[in-house]
């Protein structure tokens, strides 16, 4: 929930979805003029699905829990929500694929090799943001991320609130370092497996089950020392959650509940319909 940002942000990325979306993938995949109008019109396709079948449900959803953060929360409701938002990303993800395999089925070795380069990049780029060596500062910046996403629906955190944060994240299985090796093993894995479907020429069916399996082990990792990591990780994350719950104070869950209700209010406009004006042109590539 905390992922929403604010409400005309919101709308405004929504209804530009699709150009930020494909200014994205081609920056990273350099699309032929064939491609990138396939592209976009695929893009615009999966955009029209979400708004018109999923945002209503996100709204419904919010609406659901903004009532109960009047009272306490417990570890298990917390990741109960966080469950059910991870079904609804899940779901989202799954409409994707039959258009994502047949676009990846179009892309030439060149645009492989120009992908890897890309998220290497990428790769770097965060693992200096949020992994640096020095222990003290990937602490730091951790409880820094908490404390963003915490007032971006609580309001402002007071001292005792960040020393909470502080105190658990320091004794918590947080580690930046081991999420930034397992991106590079998923990015491996996805780069062995694409090339592997394009040198062996495999049909589309091959790469809608093999995008659907990679697709899986985002939210489940294969590597059984990750797949208890993470699994540890969000026993903690609930449990934190909780603890700051009980922390708040009634304007700071009043405060919160207004979010969510701003929230819910521009999902329910974007469902309505798509703002006017045309999306500019893919540019990431050149």
């Amino acid at each position: 929930m905390t992922l929403l940002g604010g409400c005309s942000a919101l709308r405004v990325s929504y209804d530009r979805a699709d150009t930020l979306a494909g200014w994205w993938l081609d920056r990273r995949l350099d699309f032929t003029d064939a491609q990138e109008g396939a592209v976009r019109q695929s893009l615009r396709d999966w955009l029209a699905w979400h708004r018109a079948t999923q945002l209503t449900d996100y709204a419904k959803g919010l609406a659901a829990l903004r009532p109960r953060l009047a009272g306490p929360l417990s570890s298990d409701e917390i990741c109960a929500v966080a469950e059910a938002w991870q079904q609804r990303l899940q779901r989202a993800a799954e409409a994707a694929v039959p258009a994502a395999a047949r676009h990846a089925r179009s892309l030439g070795p060149a645009q492989l090799d120009r992908l890897e380069r890309r998220l290497h990049e990428d790769l770097a780029d965060d693992e200096q943001e949020l992994a640096p060596a020095d222990a003290r500062r990937r602490h730091e910046q951790a409880v820094t991320r908490w404390v963003e996403r915490a007032e971006r629906l609580y309001g402002r955190l007071d001292a005792r609130q960040r020393a909470l944060l502080a105190e658990v994240i320091e004794r918590g299985p947080w580690d930046a370092r081991r999420w930034i090796a397992e991106r590079r093993a998923r990015q491996q894995d996805l780069l062995r497996d694409w090339r592997a479907w394009q040198q062996a020429g495999a049909d589309e069916a091959v790469w809608r089950e093999g995008l659907r399996q990679q697709m899986a082990a985002l939210w489940v990792s294969p590597r059984p020392a990750y797949r208890a990591h993470a699994a540890q990780l969000r026993q903690a994350d609930c449990a934190l959650m909780a603890r700051l719950h009980d922390s708040t104070s009634a304007a700071q869950r009043d405060r919160a509940r207004e979010r969510l209700q701003g929230w819910e209010d521009d999902l329910r406009q974007l469902a309505a319909g798509p703002a006017d004006g045309e999306p500019a042109p893919l540019s990431g590539g050149r």
